[in-house]
């Protein structure tokens, strides 16, 4: 688990790779700025399930927020910022 300051030490590089294997995408288009809707082919509703399961490995992003993320910029700097609280 990654802690409740739980996101604060986890990098980028990590950070994509439980995303790609959560996506189910290659770690390659996993980069800061691919949108997840149409780079990574993220149907919207799918996101909640992905805010769902990097939560069951211990990144927090809550659910409010994830009909704001667009891109993987926009994930990570959620999830670092929840994990300073």
């Amino acid at each position: 688990m990654v802690g409740a300051s739980r996101n604060g030490g986890l990098g980028f590089d990590d950070f994509r790779r439980i995303l790609a294997s959560e996506l189910n995408v290659d770690e390659e288009k996993v980069v800061r700025e691919a949108c997840f809707f149409t780079d990574l082919q993220v149907h919207p509703t799918r996101m909640v399930d992905t805010m769902i399961g990097l939560d069951d490995q211990g990144i927090d992003i809550p659910l409010e927020l994830a009909w704001e993320i667009r891109t993987v910029e926009d994930a990570y700097r959620v999830m670092i910022f929840n994990g300073k609280h």
